[in-house]
């Protein structure tokens, strides 16, 4: 018979290890003995990331510090390009005002004019509303994982194509179609910012897990209040800029009618908010807790621009800022606060939430700035109705 002993109750301790089993006359482990032999459970992100104090966010983002040398700011710059690139489609619409009004729908029809005196309402939202449908998509259905670069090409491509198709069109004589040519245009315009909003999306997201300096160069504790302020800020700035600014005429300012509105209209704002972007890469003032205040108090704007001399033929109220000046400076602030607090805004979002997580932050922080300029197109045109009256 084999002689058991009072050790050989207990599990032999498994080779490779070291003091895994306590035999104290229980068979119950020690506390320093679970520690040994259990491995410790992370939960990430854990409920304590609630608790973390706002304050910290002030500071130097800590991607900053260990972010990898970016030689002569190439990074930096190719961002700045993308910038430029997802700002181009509609720009080079709305600056072409005269081009589409004056010459492409000259035609003197009821249908044509109807459709000249709302095209600047219209192609605002041809362009802004399919832009943010795809911006939507593009961030909802992409959630979870970084963004595609696959996304970025082909959307840079179909922009071009319709750049060609733009050209091809400038050429052809449409005066015995001017109709036709309209609705073309905003089949165009409608596709081009489909491809903009996947495009612009797509980058925001890839900017997101960059450190805070390559966001700034795009546009150059709660994301939901960046988020809200980002679609104010645009809110605001699309429903004056361009359909109710555009409209705005000069009372004595010593300049031509002709040079009004392409100089304090679409250079000033353009200018203003570079200089606005460009800005908040050193001053950010204010904080990411307190953002939303400036932010909220530029909604004045829009009834200031609708004091001023705005379509003066077809108002229905007096004219109350008859200076031009005045205009003018309201202008810039309207320019510069754009670009300022939109920057401020697309910086602390994706920075207030764990590093993984960033470019997700980035591509809904991007879906609400698209929000923002498809309601403020589509409240510009709101703003017209309650100001004017048709002209017979």
């Amino acid at each position: 018979m084999t002689t058991v002993t009072g050790n050989d109750y207990y599990p032999k301790e498994p080779k490779g290890t070291k003091n895994q089993y306590n035999i104290n006359g229980n068979g119950k482990m020690g506390d320093d003995d679970k520690d040994a032999f259990l491995p410790p459970v992370k939960l990430e992100p854990g409920l304590d990331s609630l608790n973390r104090n706002p304050e910290e966010f002030d500071e130097l983002d800590p991607s900053e510090e260990n972010a990898p040398p970016d030689r002569y700011r190439i990074v930096f710059f190719i961002m700045l390009v993308h910038g430029i690139g997802i700002l181009m489609p509609w720009n080079m619409l709305i600056n072409a005002q005269a081009y589409f009004e004056n010459y492409k729908l000259a035609e003197n029809t009821t249908e044509v004019n109807n459709l000249r005196s709302n095209f600047m309402f219209s192609i605002g939202i041809a362009s802004q509303v399919p832009n943010f449908i795809m911006s939507g998509v593009n961030a909802f259905v992409q959630c979870g994982g970084q963004a595609s670069p696959r996304r970025i090409a082909i959307s840079i491509v179909i922009m071009t194509m319709i750049f060609i198709g733009t050209v091809v069109l400038a050429m052809l004589d449409s005066s015995t179609w001017s109709v036709e040519f309209f609705y073309i245009t905003m089949i165009m315009a409608a596709v081009l910012n489909m491809a903009t909003g996947v495009y612009q999306n797509s980058t925001f997201g890839l900017a997101a897990i960059l450190p805070m300096k390559y966001t700034n160069a795009i546009v150059l504790g709660n994301i939901w209040v960046q988020a809200v302020s980002v679609w104010f800020v645009f809110f605001v700035t699309l429903a004056i800029f361009p359909g109710v600014w555009a409209n705005i005429k000069r009372i004595d300012f010593p300049l031509e009618d002709q040079y009004w509105a392409p100089i304090f209209c679409f250079l000033s704002f353009n200018l203003f908010a570079f200089l606005g972007n460009l800005t908040s890469e050193f001053i950010r003032v204010p904080g990411h807790r307190w953002v939303w205040i400036p932010v909220a108090i530029r909604g004045l704007l829009i009834p200031f621009f609708l004091m001023c001399n705005f379509k003066p033929e077809e108002r229905i109220f007096d004219v109350l800022i008859e200076n031009d000046y005045i205009y003018i400076v309201g202008g810039v602030v309207l320019g510069f606060t754009s670009g300022y607090f939109s920057s401020l805004c697309m910086m602390y979002g994706p920075k207030l939430v764990d590093q993984q997580y960033a470019g997700t932050a980035g591509m809904i922080m991007a879906f609400f700035l698209v929000l923002g300029i498809g309601t403020g197109v589509n409240f510009s045109l709101v703003l017209g109705l309650l100001t004017t009256r048709p002209v017979a």
